[in-house]
């Protein structure tokens, strides 16, 4: 009987490089950025969702696509708290995916954010319109941290691991080595 085993491959190497103390410390801050993110869309859905938005016209909402800020609050919720969510319990159970996800999600807050500037009208306090409010400062450096940390945790930043997986990636595609199992005579 002829047992098929696959050779060692990038995927299996960089898996076993994921399980360092360095690479635990980005996953945990990743998982503290987005579980920040999940509670913080799921406080700007009701917030501003189901009853509306009280103390915010919707005045502000003129030039955009919505008439009340019912969608604004669910698309924050499907979108940006869902991806966060997605990839927060993947990172919890240490998933491959993990950090695709963490990267998707870190992109849809980034998007969210720029939409938001695009389409909302955002007043300060004496009524103009506010160029970058705090608030999207703080969220679009959220979205970047993520970004940042999933380029930590792929080892982007690690010179010595960058050139080994080049040079892995470089060998070509492994092939499959055959091994016999051994049986008593």
């Amino acid at each position: 009987m002829t047992v098929l085993q696959p050779a060692p491959n990038v995927t299996q190497v960089d898996r076993a490089d994921r399980s360092t103390p360095v690479t635990s410390v980005w996953r945990v801050l990743l998982l503290i950025l987005s579980g920040f993110c999940i509670v913080s869309a799921i406080a700007g859905f009701i917030a501003l969702g189901p009853g509306g938005a009280p103390g915010w016209p919707l005045e502000f909402l003129e030039g955009s696509p919505f008439d009340s800020y019912w969608w604004p609050a669910t698309i924050l919720l499907v979108v940006v708290g869902g991806t966060q969510s997605v990839a927060f319990v993947l990172l919890l159970l240490r998933r491959a995916s993990a950090p695709l996800w963490a990267a998707i999600a870190g992109f849809a807050m980034v998007i969210w954010i720029i939409a938001e500037q695009l389409l909302f009208y955002v007043p300060d306090v004496s009524g103009e319109w506010i160029a970058l409010p705090i608030l999207q400062i703080v969220y679009s450096a959220v979205g970047l941290a993520e970004l940042g940390c999933v380029l930590a945790l792929l080892g982007v930043f690690n010179r010595e691991h960058t050139h080994a997986v080049i040079a892995r990636r470089a060998a070509g595609p492994q092939e499959l080595s055959v091994q016999l199992p051994v049986t008593a005579v």
